[in-house]
């Protein structure tokens, strides 16, 4: 016989999570054709820009078909703002060289490097002008860049402190 002490005891250990499975014939989605629709993604907005880009285009570039871009975003613009925050987000490190001076500098090198890349040189003027021509598209542009400066930035002060 269990008592309600053994039941607490029991009940505080840690249990196993159960594995979360699939709905039976839902589609998994593989990590090799997400990236293979990112990359389509930075190389159609360079080839054609924002407002000419095209799911169509994206999942041809991909080798892929348009409803495995669908089965991931659910539209042109949900599509860029992830590869946009992926990149605000993860593409700026949050430096550690020991000192705010140089964690500054180095973060301030590494945006500028990025910045310069001639496929981001293509892309950030053509959103630019998006966001000039569409208030949706610039509230989520900016809302997404400013989550990722915030994180790197947080991260960094509190590092100094």
């Amino acid at each position: 016989m269990t008592t309600n002490a053994d039941a607490d005891a029991v009940a505080d250990e840690p249990q196993p999570r159960p594995r979360r499975r699939a709905p039976a014939g839902a589609a998994v989605l593989r990590e090799d054709v997400t990236e293979a629709i990112r990359a389509a993604v930075f190389e159609e907005l360079a080839a054609v820009g924002y407002a000419r880009m095209s799911i169509e285009g994206i999942a041809r570039r991909a080798g892929v078909g348009k409803t495995a871009v669908y089965r991931r975003w659910r539209s042109k613009l949900h599509l860029v703002l992830d590869i946009v925050s992926a990149l605000a987000v993860q593409g700026l490190p949050a430096p550690e060289t020991g000192s705010l001076e140089g964690d500054l500098r180095l973060l301030y090198e590494v945006t500028s490097r990025a910045l310069r890349h001639p496929v981001a040189s293509q892309i950030i003027p053509d959103l630019q002008a998006e966001a000039a021509r569409n208030p949706e598209i610039a509230e989520a542009l900016q809302k997404t860049v400013r989550e990722g400066q915030d994180g790197v930035a947080s991260k960094i002060l509190a590092a100094a402190v």
